[in-house]
């Protein structure tokens, strides 16, 4: 039983008036997809001064933080990445938004045919 059903009471949530719970952020272009071996430019939302933000794309590389909500990241492979975004506020952190990135293959470089002589 829960400490509501319990107490016989409204149990109220332990996460409310934190400060933490109350900052936005939001990814845009979350269905844009990126290509293997280019730069990917991540961009933010509704995102407040004050708040650090990092992003993890997934990819093992580890997280790294916006600037002025953008991020550049370059994936070195292609495939599905989850990504992760967080925010931190006076010493709390919060998993804002998760989305799938599907990253392309890189584009191959045309082939030049070599000249032959006859």
């Amino acid at each position: 039983k829960s400490q509501a059903q319990i107490s016989g009471t409204q149990a109220e949530d332990p996460n409310a008036g934190k400060p933490i719970q109350k900052v936005p952020g939001n990814l845009v272009r979350e269905n844009e997809q990126p290509e293997a071996l280019k730069p990917f430019l991540f961009e933010m939302t509704n995102f407040a001064k004050g708040a650090t933000y990092e992003l993890d794309p997934g990819d093992g590389s580890g997280r790294k933080a916006f600037a002025d909500g953008i991020l550049k990241h370059t994936y070195y492979k292609h495939g599905a990445f989850e990504v992760t975004l967080y925010a931190l506020y006076e010493g709390q952190e919060v998993k804002l938004q998760t989305v799938t990135k599907r990253v392309a293959p890189a584009a191959k470089k045309e082939e030049v045919a070599p000249a032959i002589d006859f």
